[in-house]
């Protein structure tokens, strides 16, 4: 509360005005109920690392029985509407001239493990068959048309049991190197 400046330089926000502190403590609000908070609005050049427009890197302590999320989204929707989005994701390659080599909307990168993991897992859904809801899918692919030169609605590139799916306590369904199921 009270009056203060923040200014910024490369990599930095600054605060002055002694009422402002020197951190925000819980909250960051859009100025208005219609507009969206912009994190980012730039074009960026092209260094020698990779670039992140917007990155979270939290460091947990050990603390056993606690869930620890670096980044959590809760939505919720009061009131009638045709779609409630958690996390809704746009790419878009803006210029024809040039090659773009892949676009992907998640990409999970391998973990890395000092000591023991129990499980691992890439996604974990929860149950999401909602009391009341008409439809529950844990995952929807909507038809993959034939633009592209290859179309698959999920490819597993790996072959052998290690890169099966299994259907509950049934076999596991993989291809092997001969490319039979």
């Amino acid at each position: 509360e009270g009056d203060g400046t923040i200014t910024h330089s490369a990599n930095s926000l600054a605060f002055a005005g002694a009422a402002l502190g020197y951190s925000f403590d819980s909250q960051i609000r859009s100025a208005t109920t219609t507009s969206n908070l912009l994190l980012q609005n730039q074009t960026f050049g092209a260094p020698a690392a990779a670039i992140r427009a917007v990155q979270i890197v939290p460091t947990f302590i050990a603390d056993a029985g606690q869930e620890h999320s670096a980044f959590s989204i809760e939505a919720t929707q009061n009131g009638a509407a045709d779609t409630l989005n958690g996390i809704r994701i746009f790419l878009e390659k803006g210029t024809a001239a040039t090659t773009l080599a892949t676009m992907t909307g998640i990409a999970i990168a391998a973990p890395s493990v000092v000591g023991t993991v129990t499980t691992g897992y890439g996604i974990s859904i929860q149950n999401v068959s909602l009391v009341g809801a008409t439809t529950g899918f844990a995952i929807r692919i909507v038809s993959q048309t034939a633009n592209a030169t290859t179309t698959r609605a999920i490819e597993i590139e790996g072959t052998g049991v290690n890169n099966a799916i299994r259907l509950g306590s049934g076999p596991n369904l993989y291809s092997d190197a001969a490319e039979s199921v």
